[in-house]
Formats: C-alpha cells, sequence, structure tokens
C-alpha cells in the first residue's frame, strides 16, 4: 500500500463492549517494509525544474504529488515537495497533505535540512532533521500538542539520506547515490527515518535498462529493485531522475504526470483501498478464537519482509549454554534461499510454493498452549543470538524512557519471563484503544493509547525488548467475521521462551496461553499481504450444533402495537440514558410487515454523547426487509440495509463512504450495537424451551455476518423496574451477554458486566 496513508491495519472496528466483551478484531494494516520508506527522498538541487506525479491504485488516481528543485539565496539547492492522496479506509475517508523542503550541501549533494510537515485529515505533525556532519538531530511535534514535541539525537554516516512516508521530494537523490555508489549492480544506502527517529538502510539492485513510457513521451530508463520487496524504480538513463515506482503487490504505481494532475485529482472520489483486500471465507465460524484447527488452500501475496532480524542473526557461539544454542539454530531463520522457512513454525506447516511474493499452497495450523512452568526466571541470561531481538528497531522504540519506565512499573512483582509477557500484553489489550493508526510506533501508541493490530504489537515488543525479553513482530492472515466472514491482514508478537522457543501472543484479540488456528503467519517484521483466495479445508472444533430449530411461521407477537416502551442503561448506580421503540403494522406490496422504530439518548461516564434513530421493517417471522440506522453521535452517520434472499445491501454514509452487497443464509436476523429493540424483536420469534438456539445475523455497523447460539438456561421469578417477572435467562454466544425474556417472548433485561438494561415499565 502506499506509505502513512495506507499502512493502517484494519479490519474492522469491534463491537462495543456491551456487544463484545473484550475482543478485538484487527484492522487490515498494511504494515509494509516500504511503507517507512517507500514515498520518500531529496532531491539533488540540479537544473530548475517543475515535475508532476501521478499517484494510481489499481489504475484509479487516489493523488499526485508536485516537486520543484531551485536554488536558495545562499546558493544551496533545495527541493520542495507537495503530496496530496485522497483515499478510503473501510468507508473513512482520509485527506492527506505533505509538504517538505530539503536544504542540500551545495558541495556533497547531501540534505543538511529537512521540514516535513503532514495533515491527516486536518491534524498537522512536524518533524525537523538538522544533519551536521556526524550527528542528526530530530525534532517531531503535532500542532495542537506543542508541549509533547519530542527530540533525538543520531550518530550517523557521512552522505545520509533522510526519507519520510509519503515525500516524493528525494528519490531523485536517492537514484542518483545509488548510481554513483553501485558495486555490481548493487548499493546500500543509510537513511534517516524522521517519523521513527532511527537510522536504517535500503538496498537497491540493478535489474534492467528498458524504455519506459509515461504522458509525453518515452525514454529511456535504468531500473533498480528494492531487495526483499517487489517495489521497481525506474530512473532516467541520463540524469537518474525518478520516472516511476511499481509496487505490483499493492497494485500501485507512481509515474510523471503534467500538471493537469491535480485537477483531475481534485475530481476524483475517494478510493477505497482495504475493503478489497479481504478475502471471503467459505466458513462462517461462530467463536473464530476458539478454531484450534484449522486447514486452508491460500492464494496470497506478500511484500516487504525485510526487517525480520533473522535473516542477519549471528551464529551462536561457543560460550553459549548447550540448550540456549540448540534452540537457537532451531528458532533462527534459514537462509533467504530457503523462502518457506517462516511459514513453518511449531504451530503451522506449510505444503506449496513461493515465487517472488506469491504464495500458493495448504497451510496447516493448530494451537498449542504454553506451559508457563517452563519459562525462564526473570533476569535469566538471554542468549547473544537473540542480540536481533532485544534492540530498538524502526516503530519499536524500546529505548524510550518512558516505554521502560512503563514496563518496569508493569512488571516490578513478576517472577518468571512468562510473567512478565503477560503483564505487558494484557496491559496494551486492555489500555490501547483500538482505531486506525496512522503509524505504527510504539511511542506514538502509548502517547495517545490508540493504534490497531500495528502499534498493539509494535508497542508489545518495545515493553517487552525493555525488559530483556526477545521480542518479534509477526504477520500474516486472520479470520474475521467483517464483509460476511473474510480473512486480512494481521500483525501480532512472538516472544522467546527459553527451551520453548518462539511463543505467539496476540495484544489485539487478548489471546495469551493459547493463540486461536486463524492466525496464518506468513512473514515477520514490517511486511504485509494481499489474500487473493482462501479456502477452509477443514477446522476444529466444529460450530455448536443447535438443538432446537426456528420456527418458520410468526409467534403470537407479545408486544403492544402503538405502544411507546423505554429501556433504562445503568453502568452501576450510574444513569447513562434510555432507549425508547414503538410497534405497529404496515403493509407493503400487500404483504403484512411489522414497523420498529426507536430513539436511542446516552451519554457515556466520560462525557460521551451517543444518540441515533432506528426504522426497522421485518416479516411476520422477525427477519429483516429494510433498516435504516442515523446516528447524530459522536459523528453524523446513516447505515442504509436492503435485504433480499441470500444478500445485504449496506450503503453507508457520513464520515465513512461505503456501499457493499454481502451474502447471507436465508432466514438471517440483524441486530445492532446499543439497539436491545433489535434484540426483542428476535426473541419474540423464538421457541420458547429449555435448550440451544442458532441464529445467523447481521451486524450492519461492522459489516459482520454473526452466527449467534442462544442458551435457554432456567426459569426465575426477576425483579424489573419493581415488577416480579417469571422469565427465560438465556446466554448469547458469542457476544457473552445475559438476557432475561418473559415467557410471553418478551425482553425486559440484559446484563453485561456492570451494565444493566432494564424495561422502564413492563405493561
Amino acid at each position: 500500500m502506499l506509505p502513512h496513508t495506507l499502512h493502517v491495519s484494519s479490519f474492522d472496528k469491534p463491537l462495543s463492549a456491551r456487544c463484545h466483551v473484550r475482543r478485538r478484531f484487527p484492522t487490515l494494516w498494511v504494515l509494509t517494509a516500504i511503507a517507512w520508506l517507500m514515498f520518500c527522498a531529496a532531491s539533488p538541487g540540479y537544473a530548475e525544474s517543475t515535475r508532476y506525479f501521478a499517484i494510481r491504485i489499481r489504475s484509479k488516481l487516489v493523488g499526485y504529488a508536485k516537486v520543484v528543485h531551485r536554488t536558495a539565496e545562499s546558493g544551496d539547492p533545495v527541493c520542495e515537495s507537495w503530496t496530496a492522496l485522497k483515499v478510503s479506509l473501510l468507508g473513512t475517508p482520509r485527506r492527506i497533505h505533505i509538504h517538505s523542503v530539503t536544504t542540500l550541501d551545495k558541495e556533497t549533494r547531501s540534505p543538511v535540512h529537512v521540514l516535513l510537515t503532514r495533515s491527516i485529515n486536518g491534524r498537522e505533525t512536524r518533524w525537523e532533521v538538522t544533519i551536521e556532519g556526524k550527528r542528526a538531530v530530530v525534532r517531531q511535534e503535532t500542532a495542537d500538542d506543542t508541549k509533547a514535541a519530542s527530540s533525538t539525537e543520531l550518530d550517523i554516516p557521512q552522505s545520509v539520506l533522510v526519507l519520510a512516508g509519503n515525500d516524493f521530494g528525494q528519490w531523485d537523490l536517492v537514484l542518483a547515490r545509488a548510481h554513483a555508489k553501485a558495486r555490481d549492480g548493487r548499493a546500500v544506502l543509510p537513511v534517516i527515518l524522521p517519523e521513527a527517529g532511527r537510522l536504517s538502510e535500503i538496498k537497491l539492485q540493478k535489474v534492467e535498462a528498458q524504455e519506459v513510457e509515461h504522458h509525453d513521451r518515452r525514454q529511456p530508463a535504468v531500473v533498480w529493485k528494492m531487495l526483499d520487496s517487489d517495489m521497481q524504480l525506474h530512473a532516467d538513463a541520463e540524469s537518474h531522475e525518478l520516472i516511476r515506482m511499481d509496487l505490483p503487490a499493492q497494485e500501485t504505481v507512481i509515474e510523471r504526470a503534467d500538471e493537469s494532475v491535480v485537477k483531475r485529482w481534485e475530481k476524483a472520489q475517494a478510493e477505497e483501498v482495504l475493503a478489497d483486500r479481504f478475502a471471503r471465507s467459505n466458513v462462517v465460524f461462530d467463536d473464530f478464537l476458539a478454531v484450534r484447527m484449522l486447514r486452508a488452500r491460500i492464494q496470497v501475496r506478500v511484500f516487504g519482509d525485510n526487517e525480520s532480524p533473522e535473516k542477519e542473526a549471528k551464529k551462536p557461539n561457543e560460550n553459549d549454554a548447550n540448550e540456549e544454542r540448540q534452540v537457537a539454530e532451531k528458532t533462527t531463520s534459514a537462509s533467504p534461499s530457503d523462502s518457506l522457512q517462516t511459514l513453518r513454525t511449531s504451530m503451522q506447516s506449510f505444503e506449496g510454493t513461493r515465487r517472488g511474493s506469491r504464495i500458493e499452497g495448504i497451510v496447516t495450523v493448530r494451537s498449542i498452549r504454553f506451559d508457563p512452568s517452563t519459562a525462564p526466571a526473570v533476569g535469566e541470561t538471554v542468549s547473544s543470538t537473540f542480540q536481533p531481538w532485544l534492540q530498538p528497531s524502526v516503530y519499536v522504540e524500546s529505548d524510550d524512557p518512558e516505554v521502560a519506565a512503563l514496563a518496569r512499573e508493569l512488571t516490578q512483582d513478576c517472577k518468571t519471563r512468562w510473567d512478565q509477557v503477560l503483564a505487558v500484553g494484557r496491559w496494551v489489550h486492555d489500555q490501547i484503544h483500538y482505531t486506525i493508526a496512522d503509524t505504527p510506533s510504539a511511542k506514538l501508541a502509548l502517547k495517545t493509547k490508540r493504534g490497531d493490530c500495528g502499534p498493539h504489537a509494535t508497542l508489545t515488543i518495545a515493553l517487552l525488548r525493555s525488559l530483556g525479553i526477545p521480542a518479534k513482530l509477526v504477520g500474516g492472515l486472520l479470520y474475521t467475521p467483517s464483509f460476511g466472514g473474510s480473512f486480512g491482514q494481521h500483525a501480532w508478537v512472538e516472544v522467546h521462551m527459553g527451551s520453548a522457543g518462539w511463543v505467539p501472543i496476540d495484544p489485539t484479540t487478548g489471546e495469551f496461553e493459547t493463540v486461536s488456528a486463524v492466525h496464518m503467519k506468513l512473514f515477520e517484521g514490517l511486511g504485509g499481504v494481499v489474500a487473493d483466495k482462501v479456502e477452509v479445508l477443514e477446522f476444529a472444533p466444529p460450530n455448536r450444533p443447535s438443538d432446537v430449530v426456528r420456527p418458520r411461521k410468526r409467534r403470537p407477537f407479545p408486544w403492544k402495537l402503538g405502544t411507546t416502551y423505554r429501556l433504562r442503561y445503568r453502568q452501576g448506580n450510574v444513569e447513562l440514558g434510555t432507549e425508547t421503540f414503538t410497534w405497529r403494522n404496515i403493509e407493503t406490496d400487500g404483504k403484512e410487515q411489522l414497523e420498529l422504530r426507536g430513539e436511542l439518548d446516552l451519554k457515556t461516564p466520560l462525557g460521551i454523547a451517543v444518540a441515533s434513530s432506528q426504522r426497522l421493517v421485518a416479516q411476520a417471522d422477525a427477519t429483516p426487509v429494510q433498516l435504516q440506522r442515523t446516528w447524530r453521535a459522536p459523528r453524523e452517520a446513516t447505515v442504509d440495509c436492503r435485504f433480499e434472499p441470500g444478500k445485504v445491501s449496506v450503503r453507508i454514509e457520513g464520515s465513512r463512504q461505503l456501499e457493499r452487497t454481502i451474502e447471507l443464509p436465508e432466514n438471517a436476523y440483524t441486530f445492532d450495537n446499543n439497539w436491545i429493540g433489535s434484540f426483542a424483536l428476535i426473541f419474540s420469534q423464538l421457541p420458547l424451551k429449555k435448550g440451544n438456539v442458532r441464529i445467523e445475523t447481521f451486524h450492519p455497523s461492522t459489516l459482520q455476518r454473526i452466527p449467534l447460539t442462544i442458551t435457554f438456561e432456567e426459569r426465575e421469578s426477576v425483579k424489573v423496574s419493581g415488577q416480579e417477572l417469571e422469565c427465560w435467562r438465556c446466554q448469547v454466544a458469542p457476544i457473552r451477554n445475559t438476557f432475561w425474556v418473559t415467557t410471553d417472548g418478551r425482553l425486559v433485561k440484559v446484563v453485561a458486566g456492570n451494565l444493566s438494561i432494564e424495561l422502564d415499565a413492563a405493561p
């Protein structure tokens, strides 16, 4: 994907805490290794010129760049560049504007000062890089929080470059430097990554010469390949200026254009860049995190994968303990030529082929429970073999003082390395609010307390590395209920546990002792994957059986038509607000249907308003026909669903702009967050007797197809608004709420943790 605009994870937003306790779904997070270095650079300051570039994903124009080379009054060459991008991430529009001014030394043509400003939906962040001799200072601040500005000093080699996400102004210098420094057609160039505050390097290989066609002509070009990725750079054969970038795995092309690209971009619609990267699953799991064995045939494209320290990990020395040496030999990746080694772990086997970025074959994953009694003690010596996974790295700022202080605080009473892992992982899972991130930086995630699976993973790794625990970033595919059940990109963590080797944990989904088998590991380090096809061949345990088949005919409707009912929401003793709903009969095309109208008006303990209006039209048996829900707070948005046999068409308008058609089983119900009226309709038509009822549902806010198992446990007397009512107590999996339903089918009470919802009066 494109850099910071697109290297966000996001599968999907989680269901509310009321609907899905402590469970978060991943975001198709594109943590590509090239995301942090690919669209940036400094211009050599040759003759003054202005150039434009068009940025396309799947041939659709999503952005442009303007690069100007000029000479300052001091005589120093200057490159000034502008980049504008307009994309949609799972329906959420993002406008990104990037401006940079790079001043070069007139003798060496190396950058001496870079001022970079990036704005995402109006939120501005600035970086300033100052280079003097063998020292560089990187300063970062946000426009709305200048007090939180940070500064990093770096020791640097001579002729270092500066690379920042989506800044196209510097690739001319990169290509000119590669031409001058190449040995046997290969160049290794040191770079400063201002957004990560780190020194790194890029590796380029000259692969061929060819003619490249762009907007006004054909010209000879030299082609460079970014090693360990499929990215290709086309440079003018004489001037070495950038002509074109190709990223096949991400279906992205950046190429020379004329100034008309600006007006064409202004008229273009924001392109959805993540939703199409989910591969629809042929199986819908009723509890995907409970899957312990999965066998699937996959066709995927993997990119990045060049930041994994294994590729440069040194062999254990003769002084290492024998046991640690054996573990190191077992867990260190083989040479780069063994491209399937990453796909084969203690949890996973793979039979198939890998040709470049393409992987095809059969993956088998089996969950393994870690035995905590085998964990090393706190402070136990770690072999030098594992130093690459103990050091700070790009977006893993384990040497940050705040990161280190928090790690010590969280683990002060721990006795073993595993105790430390649990303390850190659970804190990240509980405290880092799930949201699509602009960057996978651990330091930024800690500061904002927000992030998707990328920041969840990098922050966990940074905290653990600061404690001396080897930890590494891994990624691949994870099942999500989004889009009717699909597989999309996800990132998680592996920690080293002595004789047990590398043990996976997932701080995003909250899995520690055992990680579900719907995790398919496909790369290590900063990387990404696009799933073209995933076919589930076998899995265990099977979906829950249904002891009761729900009726096809309408049961007597238990609610009074035309009466307005009110539900009170409470958290402990705090009143949060109310939900009201009214039922009436309507006739559409000669068919009698049921209409449910409702209003929600809540205020959370943090003072956040939640308000919506909803209208649901259903058949006599409660299966939906049409649903419209309009949110007034916290953001204005409308979800419009039209149900037909076997499918639902969804249109979302507001802060998200998205249209999708999703396959559904026939007779599927629908429910949504903070809308008990939708459950009241479902329960009105379920059989009321002890046992299990399995139903299919559609969750419109997250575009998820969710099977629910409703267990009618016991009949008991329950006090609701001062009245004693005879009710069935029902458990609903996997959302883990408890419902009480009267013997005639009225839903009168719901409890989820310390949140309770009760019918205000039960006529």
